[in-house]
């Protein structure tokens, strides 16, 4: 709203010597289905574009005006281990020789982070860019910002509050969202096992390298648990950004 306000003010006071074009979509967190093909189909009505000003993000206050000048990447995946039989019933069959397909998904996904939550992916961390003293600088004018309105005030001190805007902003991550199975709740041993995860890339990470590497993780540690089970990775989405 602040943007297509301005927008106006300039046009009324003819101060406008820019043409500036709106794309407006309201399907972020749903995956903007048919937001990529859109532009590229209306590409020519929206011309040459030098600058690109994006609104999803968010102030430091509500008062406090910020410009999004970066965004980490995303690639989503889901991985899926199957079994050959149908649903069982532990009481039943569980034993020691049936290879449950949600105990396989379960030691897959402990393979992808260790301990203080790094990401166990070889050569995830190689490539990210070193933090340089004019982008440091950057975080120390946010935090007195957020020093002054109280936000150590819970006992945080500025060093771990720079720390914890860095690792949200500029550092990559890996994150678990959900498990779903096969079959009511209950006493059964599950067919069918699959989870959704992301991971958020940073600049000096390639999407396609990144997606290779997972995927050959998640061969590699599945081969090594010996199971007659099935597993399938899907990449959902993948989107490199700096």
């Amino acid at each position: 709203m602040a943007a297509l306000y301005a927008v106006t003010d300039l046009m009324q006071a003819k101060s406008l010597d820019s043409d500036i074009v709106f794309l407006i979509e309201g399907q972020e967190e749903s995956g903007s289905h048919g937001f990529k093909e859109t532009v590229h189909r209306y590409r020519e009505r929206i011309g040459h574009i030098d600058y690109i000003l994006l609104a999803n993000s968010y102030w430091l206050d509500d008062e406090t005006p910020c410009l999004t000048y970066g965004l980490r990447g995303v690639m989503h995946a889901t991985v899926c281990v199957e079994s050959r039989n149908p649903d069982l019933h532990s009481g039943v069959d569980g034993s020691y020789m049936v290879n449950e397909s949600l105990s396989d998904l379960m030691m897959l996904l402990a393979k992808l982070k260790g301990p203080r939550n790094r990401v166990m992916l070889p050569g995830f961390y190689d490539g990210i860019l070193p933090l340089t003293p004019e982008e440091e600088a950057r975080y120390d004018d946010i935090l007195s910002v957020l020093m002054a309105q109280g936000s150590g005030g819970n006992g945080i001190s500025a060093e771990t509050l720079k720390a914890n805007l860095m690792a949200r902003w500029r550092q990559p991550n890996l994150t678990h969202h959900k498990v779903k199975v096969s079959g009511p709740d209950g006493s059964l041993i599950s067919s069918h096992a699959s989870a959704k995860i992301s991971v958020r890339l940073v600049p000096g990470q390639k999407v396609e390298e990144v997606t290779s590497s997972l995927t050959a993780v998640l061969e590699q540690e599945f081969e090594n648990l010996e199971s007659d089970n099935k597993l399938s990775i899907e990449i959902d989405d993948k989107l490199n950004r700096g």
